[in-house]
C-alpha cells in the first residue's frame, strides 16, 4: 500500500507523484525536491496556488521546522510554475 501525502495548504490527499516536495536540508537551505526522494524535512503542495497560499499563511517555517528564506521561496515558486507549464 502506498503512503498518501497531504497538501499543507488545501489538505488534499494523494500519491507522492501528484505533489511538489519542498525540503529543508541539513544545512538549512530550502529547495524544491524535484525527484521527491532527497534527504531533509519535507512539505508537500499540489499546485502553485497552494504553494502561494501556504506561503501567505507562513506554513513553511512550521512544517519544515526552521526558517525559510524569502529568496529560496521565490525560486521555488518560479520553478513550480515552470513545471506546471510543461
Amino acid at each position: 500500500m502506498k503512503r498518501m501525502r497531504t497538501c499543507i495548504a488545501c489538505r488534499r490527499e494523494g500519491e507522492k507523484d501528484d505533489f511538489f516536495r519542498i525540503a529543508r536540508m541539513s544545512d538549512g537551505s530550502v529547495i524544491l525536491d524535484a525527484k521527491g526522494n532527497g534527504a531533509g524535512r519535507g512539505a508537500y503542495v499540489c499546485s502553485s496556488e497552494c504553494f502561494e497560499s501556504a506561503r501567505a499563511k507562513n506554513r513553511f517555517p512550521r512544517v519544515l521546522r526552521g526558517s525559510c528564506p524569502e529568496s529560496a521561496l521565490d525560486e521555488i515558486s518560479a520553478s513550480i510554475v515552470l513545471y506546471e507549464r510543461s
